[in-house]
């Protein structure tokens, strides 16, 4: 991504370095998690990404949506 430091996106996921390589692993909220979707991309393709939600549960991202006066804050459920 020219210009930019990183990319995050908005799946629940998170991403581990104990090797040095970023490992993806599951959310903390293991309903909404989605690294199963991520699973076949390579590893090297996520040294720039980060993935904020990933270590929220879904009610935590509702509370910080509707503190900062999100729409999304009380938009209805786009999966299970």
């Amino acid at each position: 991504i020219q210009g930019a430091d990183l990319l995050a996106t908005g799946h629940y996921a998170r991403l581990e370095y104990t090797t040095g390589v970023p490992q993806l692993c599951q959310a903390k909220d293991a309903t909404k998690d989605q690294s199963y979707f991520l699973s076949s991309v390579p590893a090297a393709a996520f040294e720039r990404v980060i993935f904020p939600l990933g270590g929220l549960e879904k009610s935590e991202v509702r509370a910080l949506a509707a503190r900062a006066k999100l729409p999304s804050a009380h938009k209805r459920e786009s999966m299970g």
